[in-house]
């Protein structure tokens, strides 16, 4: 560790040879967390006082995990651990449960997030709104238009063409919100920040590219904006997305068949 055998003061030798010895993105973590206030007042309350951190050992960064132990009103000992090996177990498991958690929450056909994350998302939102009520969201709602038929008349491949498609235009409007695949053709966008500051210029421009006779695809949409007046959750916003949706689906249909 780089720190003598004898000295006044083990803190502030510590404290010394930590930017000789400690990773420099750790040292600022290192000095002000081993201190003696720190650790004393740590032991206090519970058996052991701990601290990871990556010490340069043989000119490598690794590793290591600090346990401070009292012995007696008189005695801390402290140990320090090469955890290099674990470290990297952990981080690999870690990213094995990442890997998988995107595969699960992933639409297989448009890469966007799926019902399921869509659902993990309406929790911590409502999470959120129960304990400050200060939340500022919109929900997105949109379909789209004769899916069926172009299944009908052309298969199910050009089908999947068209959702790709819809969903294309949709994440290229509103490049700042999360985008997710809840149903064939249902698509799901809960709007913060940037988006919701501009969310109905957004709107407009879905609605320019459904009304384009040569985009290649029909995108129907509604939005309804989170309002704290009413006690709303995130189902009270989606319903009202919906119907708003819906309405609109209606208006494009008409505009087809004039």
């Amino acid at each position: 560790m780089g720190i003598e055998k004898t000295g006044n003061n083990f803190f502030e030798l510590c404290k010394k040879n930590a930017l000789r010895v400690i990773d420099p993105r750790d040292q600022e973590k290192v000095i002000s967390e081993l201190t003696k206030d720190n650790i004393l007042n740590t032991l206090n309350r519970k058996l052991t006082f701990t601290l990871a951190y990556r010490l340069i050992y043989n000119g490598v960064s690794t590793h290591v995990l600090l346990k401070a132990n009292r012995i007696d009103d008189d005695y801390i000992v402290i140990g320090v651990s090469n955890i290099e090996e674990q470290y990297k177990k952990d981080a690999d498991i870690a990213s094995k449960l990442s890997r998988a958690r995107k595969i699960v929450n992933t639409d297989a056909l448009t890469g966007v997030n799926n019902k399921h994350a869509y659902l993990m998302h309406e929790e911590e939102i409502n999470k959120a709104i129960a304990s400050r009520k200060d939340a500022q969201f919109a929900i997105v709602m949109c379909d789209l238009n004769d899916l069926k038929l172009v299944n009908d008349k052309y298969g199910h491949s050009a089908g999947d063409d068209y959702i790709r498609l819809g969903c294309r235009f949709i994440c290229d409007t509103f490049k700042h919100s999360p985008v997710f695949r809840i149903g064939g053709d249902e698509f799901v966008l809960i709007v913060e920040g940037r988006d919701y500051d501009n969310i109905e210029n957004l709107v407009f421009e879905l609605q320019k590219i459904s009304l384009d006779q040569n985009s290649g695809c029909v995108v129907a949409c509604g939005y309804s904006k989170y309002r704290i007046d009413v006690n709303d959750f995130v189902a009270d916003v989606f319903n009202r997305a919906d119907n708003n949706m819906y309405e609109n689906k209606r208006y494009l249909k008409g505009l087809k068949n004039k």
